[in-house]
């Protein structure tokens, strides 16, 4: 029997009927709970979902089933090509190193079988103008995410400053792609970074800006990867 003294029930019983003042493990512990709802939750509807995509396949016919694998294996094989998991279409390029005026050194690739003009034609858009010169720049630059990958060669940046050229009075932003690309045809590469910004702004970009310019190491490593080499 509990002693007949106000404080000492006040005491006793207030912590346990106030929520408030519930215990700091107490409220933790109702937090784990609910994570642990929640996380049952999405497993449960992701077993839901795949469920009923079992019963809907299941529905198709043969030819419906194969048309569906064929559109899933599609796509997965063009997020692999454009991210650069398969290698299969890439570009052939050999690697050369060049020592320049002040110590530093320029990575210079060549393509082995080139058909820049054929690629980069007259007729051109300024937007495939814009996603020539970013998608080259990714050779030069450090970015959270790149999507596209074509080799940085004298090659195609001298095709291409005859294209912008030819297209002056119809390309918007033509002294920019001039400035880069001369600039490029003569390895100075000191404003690669800014260079993609540049090009990358221009296309609307939200993800990918690029952060700093890589070295030669980091540049060999993005060739291995996204290219062909050889000896």
């Amino acid at each position: 029997m509990l002693p007949n003294l106000p404080h000492f029930k006040h005491f006793l019983y207030t912590p346990l009927m106030e929520k408030k003042d519930l215990p700091s493990f107490m409220l933790n512990i109702s937090i784990l709970r609910n994570k642990r709802k929640r996380r049952h939750l999405t497993i449960l509807h992701t077993r839901l979902g795949i469920a009923r995509m079992k019963k809907i396949i299941q529905s198709f016919n043969w030819i419906q089933r194969i048309m569906v694998f064929g559109a899933i294996l599609s796509l997965v094989i063009f997020y692999c090509y454009s991210t650069g998991l398969f290698k299969f279409g890439k570009a052939a390029v050999t690697v050369n190193e060049q020592t320049i005026n002040g110590g530093g050194t320029v990575i210079k690739l060549t393509e082995t079988n080139s058909k820049a003009a054929d690629e980069y034609t007259y007729d051109m858009s300024e937007d495939d103008v814009m996603s020539a010169i970013h998608e080259m720049s990714h050779q030069k630059v450090y970015a959270d995410k790149k999507w596209g990958a074509i080799p940085l060669t004298l090659e195609r940046v001298n095709r291409l400053i005859l294209v912008v050229e030819k297209n002056k009075d119809k390309y918007h932003h033509y002294d920019l792609y001039l400035r880069i690309l001369e600039r490029w045809s003569k390895n100075d590469f000191s404003s690669a970074v800014r260079d993609h910004n540049d090009i990358w702004t221009l296309l609307g970009g939200t993800v990918g800006k690029a952060t700093g310019k890589m070295t030669p190491e980091d540049e060999k490593a993005y060739i291995q990867d996204n290219f062909k080499t050889g000896k």
